[in-house]
């Protein structure tokens, strides 16, 4: 059964930006980390590649793009893990869409929002300090059955 048409309905505006974390892979099956430079918020914090989707642009392809423009890796066998939302801190909402994917490299070079990177067993990438929808996204990744 419908409800009846209301004359007076309002659609509300779309007010959620897109994003997206990559937890990458090397061949050891270790997880990649990058710390964050001091021109960006949470500076010294760790994170993993990531950033905001361009108009039109497909998840899967902009994943790969900052990925790529971070690390200098290339990365394959991508999947999407986790999507959940948050407010930023800029007080924004969003969506963030959590990826796994695998990568040949070993030796990332970064762009200006990073300054160090490592490579962390699975076991060891638990502990990290990280934010919880970084968390998150790593406990889904390591989840993950390949």
């Amino acid at each position: 059964m419908m409800s009846e048409y209301d004359p007076n309905y309002k659609s509300v505006p779309v007010t959620a930006k897109v994003g997206f974390k990559a937890v990458v892979f090397n061949p050891e099956d270790e997880v990649l980390f990058l710390r964050r430079s001091s021109k960006c918020s949470r500076a010294g914090g760790w994170d993993f590649p990531g950033g905001g989707i361009e108009f039109g642009e497909d998840p899967y392809v902009g994943i790969e793009r900052e990925v790529t423009e971070e690390t200098q890796l290339v990365v394959s066998d991508v999947t999407v893990v986790n999507v959940e939302s948050v407010v930023d801190a800029k007080g924004e909402f969003a969506i963030i869409i959590g990826f796994k994917a695998h990568t040949n490299g070993v030796d990332p070079v970064l762009s200006w929002e990073h300054d160090g990177f490592g490579w962390v067993s699975r076991e060891d990438s638990v502990n990290m300090d990280l934010p919880e929808m970084h968390k998150n996204i790593l406990l889904k990744a390591l989840s993950d059955i390949r």
